[in-house]
């Protein structure tokens, strides 16, 4: 099993009500801990320590507390507000396990960049999106930027892995999905005028190679932003998502 150090509350908590991951080991910085004791204010914080020193207490996670240089070198100057863990992969569902009547899915297929990867998933949480499909490659590798730039999010959402595009596209299909596409085809549509029905699952690429053609040709319809002034290049991954997935989760 592989181990990530992730860094800060947000991070820590959506991991620990998700129950997403395993939690090895927590490592506070105790001199910020000290402080925050020890402080007539600072209850949100205190509240913080409290969850998490339960949360370990509860569940035998050792909890490692060590000085602020220490902190700072384990974690490679990231402050954290001083929290920070090392937790285990990210646990994956049976995508058949994600398959509803009513369902919002998302499918992303080749964002690389963590940054970009996490704002789209907080997106997608925000938006109502009930699951996510990834293709089976670790997207989390940079676990501790993808969970702090989702804030949280990432942790939140059910996300399944597959091996076969096709297959995939064939079990959405079973079960009653519309698989629509974003592109910019000769016969794309703009996202805003065309219809849409649940369930349904929205494929988005990565700004760089966007979708291949075989998911396009599955495709119930092709979606496009149309941009109000002329302009030859991409949106970057994340802008285009947050437009097309909020912009279609308020037609469906």
């Amino acid at each position: 099993m592989n181990e990530y150090l992730i860094g800060g509350h947000i991070s820590l908590a959506s991991v620990i009500d998700n129950k997403s991951r395993t939690v090895n080991k927590i490592i506070l910085d105790k001199d910020r801990q000290s402080r925050v004791s020890s402080a007539s204010y600072h209850f949100p914080e205190k509240a913080q320590y409290k969850k998490i020193l339960r949360f370990a207490e509860e569940n035998a996670v050792p909890v490692e507390s060590v000085s602020a240089e220490e902190f700072s070198r384990l974690t490679l100057g990231e402050s954290y507000g001083g929290i920070a863990a090392v937790v285990g992969d990210r646990k994956f569902d049976d995508p058949a396990s994600l398959m509803t009547d009513s369902g919002f899915a998302l499918l992303l297929d080749g964002i690389e960049d963590p940054f970009n990867f996490g704002y789209v998933l907080r997106t997608a949480y925000a938006s109502g999106v009930d699951c996510v499909f990834l293709p089976r490659r670790n997207y989390f590798t940079s676990a501790a930027t993808v969970i702090r730039s989702s804030a949280g999010a990432s942790e939140m959402l059910r996300i399944a892995l597959y091996d076969d595009e096709s297959a995939l596209c064939g079990m959405l299909r079973e079960n009653g999905y519309d698989i629509v596409c974003t592109a910019k085809t000769e016969n794309a549509v703009p996202f805003e005028k065309a219809e849409y029905r649940r369930p349904m699952c929205l494929a988005i690429g990565g700004e760089k190679r966007g979708i291949n053609k075989a998911l396009l040709s599955d495709a119930d319809k092709i979606v496009c932003i149309d941009y109000k002034n002329s302009y030859s290049m991409s949106l970057s991954a994340s802008s285009a998502a947050s437009i097309l997935i909020y912009g279609i989760a308020s037609r469906i």
